[in-house]
């Protein structure tokens, strides 16, 4: 299944993030496969599982959030489509025991970087929860080379939200320490910015910046547990 922007918000996924979910689905470097277990680390609500799976059918699909709201409205979202898709969300707390022994053919990780203040084991983790040859995609546009990210983290804090300041080299370096082959790209936007008159101003300015800083630093890291890479190439 094929689905656009337009599409994707009449099934219901509509969200501040569909384009960037999209834009991941778009760059795997290889099709989920129907056996393929599936992990979604920061799942928030719980739309991007379902709107996956109903691009690329997989095994299982979890999701987990360090914030309980989230997990019980992602599960209210799941029931209330009134299907037997096989997707779970926990509370970060609730599935620490059953996540070491869970393996991953696959793991995403909107925009989840800034929340850690170690990278080194977030990688760990990451790369223990991947099976051999699995694949991470994480983006990544809350990064000091985004013209607007010092902005926002302030913002953040005066409402209470602590985050963390993390080069886009800094991640590959921790993530290649863990074992991982790291590439990196833009991440692809197919689609229209939403203007909102009091958001857009506040997060960018215009919705002329909104558009440009967006399309030019939102970046979409690829974490690879198989051999490393030995020099400079494209990933196809």
């Amino acid at each position: 299944m094929t689905v656009n922007a337009f599409e994707a918000g009449n099934r219901g996924y509509k969200h501040k993030n569909l384009l960037f979910w999209l834009g991941m689905v778009s760059s795997l470097v290889t099709s989920i496969k129907r056996e393929d277990r599936i992990l979604d680390l920061g799942c928030g609500y719980g739309l991007f599982l379902p709107l996956l799976y109903e691009i690329y059918p997989f095994h299982r699909g979890v999701g987990i959030d360090f914030d309980i709201e989230s997990i019980n409205i992602a599960r209210r979202n799941l029931a209330d489509r009134g299907v037997n898709w096989p997707i779970e969300y926990f509370h970060s707390d609730e599935i620490q025991n059953q996540m070491l022994t869970e393996s991953f053919d696959v793991i995403f990780g909107q925009e989840i970087i800034w929340w850690n203040n170690d990278l080194d084991q977030l990688a760990k983790k990451v790369f223990q929860l991947l099976k051999q040859n699995g694949k991470g995609y994480f983006t990544m546009g809350s990064h000091p080379e985004h013209p607007h990210w010092e902005k926002r983290r302030q913002q953040m804090l005066t409402n209470g939200i602590k985050s963390y300041t993390w080069s886009i080299d800094e991640v590959a370096e921790a993530f290649t320490k863990a074992g991982f082959s790291v590439g990196l790209r833009r991440l692809p936007i197919d689609g229209f910015f939403m203007y909102h008159p009091k958001a857009t101003i506040e997060s960018a300015g215009s919705l002329y910046s909104l558009v440009q800083t967006t399309t030019e630093c939102k970046m979409l890291f690829y974490f690879g547990k198989h051999e490393p890479v030995r020099q400079t190439h494209t990933i196809r």
